[in-house]
């Protein structure tokens, strides 16, 4: 995520519950803001890096923070202390990300602290990937194929999801594909992006990602401010974290299938 600073929502975390709250910024000499940025995948361990922000017109890079305190906490009981392993890079090693449990992040750094709760969803599985001639291509133009991806969905829960596309090795990111069970059909998503596309040859993996709905709209509106959506508005914004008193970022606990094809 990039150090720069629109104006700040926070999704404050009282224990396990949490409230929307809108904090106004001064852009032009707006304090640090420490922005946080932690992820817990199934059957693997955390790992956290954290950031401050400069002001919203300064060319400097956001700083590392080396000297915090970062515990990892399971709705169980269980929780551990990250270790720093540089360039703001925090990394647990006895907890690993279990569907269906709640985790509570704390970073402290001084006397100040912040905090977020994120709940694993079940992972969601992948049946079928097929490739679709791009119906918007124009002859000798790349782009000549879009993929539908086809994942499962549990009756009577809301599940959102988070997808992601690997071309040749490489991740496509300057936005992201969010996509919610309102389009579930017998239990089944079927979802084609139309942002993405590919050409023969290609090698390309998707990684359909359960999230709870805070990591769902955290990269929602990340998508709205990365794709210039708030270009003509007055009022550019900072997606709502889910972290507590003003930290930007997120802590997503999260799991995903995958599955690649190589097109022809």
């Amino acid at each position: 995520m990039s150090g720069r600073v629109f104006i700040l929502l926070v999704l404050t975390a009282l224990g396990f519950t949490g409230c929307e709250k809108v904090i106004p910024m001064d852009l032009n000499s707006a304090d640090p803001a420490v922005v946080a940025e932690g992820i817990l995948s199934l059957n693997e361990p955390c790992t956290v890096r954290l950031t401050q922000t400069t002001s919203y017109f300064g060319d400097e890079e956001p700083a590392f923070l080396e000297s915090a305190e970062v515990v990892l906490r399971e709705s169980t009981g269980r929780s551990e202390t990250l270790l720093y392993k540089g360039n703001g890079w925090y990394a647990g090693k006895t907890i690993k990300g279990k569907e269906n449990q709640v985790y509570k992040l704390q970073i402290t750094l001084g006397e100040k602290s912040w905090s977020a709760i994120a709940k694993m969803p079940a992972k969601t599985r992948i049946l079928q990937l097929a490739a679709r001639e791009n119906a918007y291509s124009r002859p000798g133009a790349s782009g000549k194929y879009q993929l539908e991806c086809t994942f499962s969905d549990t009756p009577d829960v809301k599940e959102y999801y988070l997808v992601r596309y690997f071309k040749n090795g490489k991740l496509l990111n300057d936005y992201y594909t969010l996509v919610s069970d309102f389009i579930s059909e017998n239990n089944t998503i079927s979802f084609t992006s139309r942002m993405n596309t590919f050409d023969p040859g290609d090698q390309v993996e998707v990684r359909v990602y359960s999230v709870d709905v805070n990591v769902y709209n955290y990269f929602s509106m990340l998508d709205d401010v990365l794709g210039e959506g708030m270009a003509l508005s007055a009022t550019p914004y900072n997606p709502v974290s889910n972290f507590s008193n003003g930290a930007l970022g997120y802590f997503a606990a999260w799991a995903y299938d995958s599955m690649s094809i190589t097109l022809q």
